[in-house]
């Protein structure tokens, strides 16, 4: 495991920003981090990271950028008081002058190191969820986030991803003076139109030149609504046949029995295939020509905006930010409505090949224009600033309440 130096009396330019995240296997909070890194200027911000778990494939990147990533190994049973001590031993050591928090988790510890260090550091959270229905939370993370609205004052920003999460976190009691919305950042290098990526990966799957492909990437999860999408696609299978069906994220596998029931064994389960966790998921969206984002609760959902910079057109349903994101340049459905959904993803289909380019070309210039990583990184920046112009300040910011 990569350390991080102990700040010396040397002078430097650059302000030392500590990230305190709950893990590092691959997920959008963690790839949203890592992203975050890559982009930060790197004369003004000088950045580590503390993972509460173990370490996984996005710690692994971070490092390779030459930021140093430091594992607390907590276990699933709690954090114990040597846990709590080496963790606080390793961020005193680097010394940051602002902690951000990453998650529930991550966030709650942040506060934590916050207290229990000298001087009392600034802190932000960012908050990566959406909360359409707390009772379908599992209970320890219903009680992490009442345990997060309980102490939200000590945070000097709460950072959302999308204006649908903070509105639904302030009605749970997440202090809304604190927040600050800023959308998640796209790389259009790595996201672009590839006849030849798409050519590939149709040839590796056996899918002929003139299928259509309509792909649905999200994690196994209720909130993602994998039978909506699959009904959806028994009605657009019956009607158009041409049509192959790719679901890829972590648990869409052939593994998954739930799934594989589901599908079943019919002749409309055959145009159904189970990627599970794709490595290349630029290659992947450059393949397809129409995503849909199936969902039933969202934030602001990364694989739709992946998708619009590869230049593919997206069907999704009208939840979190979805339909902000989109704008005009897709069609938004409601949730849990599979003939909707079926309705307008056929009404892709028939559009013709070069009327889903068109499409899929100004979705893109969208991202380009609106969802950049640097327009991402530039406003994380000014958010940084500002937190740490006040923390100098002689008067610092009183808590307002609600």
């Amino acid at each position: 495991m990569q350390r991080g130096d102990v700040r010396t009396e040397t002078p430097h330019f650059s302000t030392r920003v500590m990230h305190v995240i709950t893990g590092l296997d691959v997920g959008g909070a963690e790839v949203s981090l890592l992203k975050l890194l890559a982009t930060l200027d790197r004369s003004a911000f000088e950045s580590a990271v503390v993972t509460l778990k173990g370490t996984g494939t996005v710690a692994e990147q971070i490092m390779s950028l030459g930021i140093p990533v430091y594992s607390a190994n907590i276990r699933t049973q709690g954090i114990r008081v040597g846990n709590l001590r080496q963790l606080l031993r390793t961020v005193s050591s680097w010394r940051p002058e602002l902690i951000q928090g990453w998650m529930y988790h991550g966030n709650l510890a942040a506060s934590t190191l916050s207290r229990l260090m000298k001087g009392r550091l600034p802190v932000a959270w960012n908050v990566r969820h959406s909360i359409d229905r707390l009772a379908e939370e599992k209970t320890r993370t219903r009680w992490v986030i009442r345990a997060g609205a309980l102490v939200s004052r000590q945070a000097t920003r709460i950072i959302y991803n999308s204006h649908v999460s903070a509105q639904q976190h302030e009605r749970l009691g997440y202090n809304r003076c604190r927040t600050v919305v800023i959308p998640n950042g796209f790389d259009p290098n790595s996201f672009r139109p590839s006849a030849e990526r798409r050519r590939s990966l149709c040839d590796e799957l056996g899918i002929s030149k003139n299928t259509i492909v309509v792909g649905m990437v999200a994690r196994y999860h209720p909130m993602k609504d994998h039978n909506n999408f699959l009904e959806a696609a028994k009605r657009i299978q019956a009607a158009r046949s041409n049509v192959v069906f790719l679901m890829a994220g972590r648990g869409v596998s052939p593994q998954n029995a739930a799934l594989k029931k589901r599908i079943g064994t019919s002749a409309f389960g055959g145009s159904v295939r189970l990627l599970g966790e794709v490595e290349d998921v630029p290659a992947l969206m450059a393949a397809l020509d129409i995503l849909v984002s199936a969902s039933c609760g969202e934030g602001f959902p990364n694989v739709v905006g992946e998708a619009m910079a590869a230049g593919v057109p997206c069907v999704v349903t009208d939840t979190g930010d979805s339909a902000v994101l989109v704008g005009d340049h897709g069609f938004v459905v409601p949730p849990r409505n599979e003939t909707a959904l079926a309705t307008a993803v056929t009404t892709l289909i028939d559009m013709g090949s070069d009327a889903r380019m068109r499409i899929g070309l100004q979705a893109r210039d969208r991202i380009v224009n609106n969802y950049s990583l640097e327009n991402s990184a530039a406003r994380y920046t000014a958010l940084y600033n500002s937190v740490l112009a006040k923390a100098s300040s002689p008067v610092r910011e009183k808590p307002t309440m609600n």
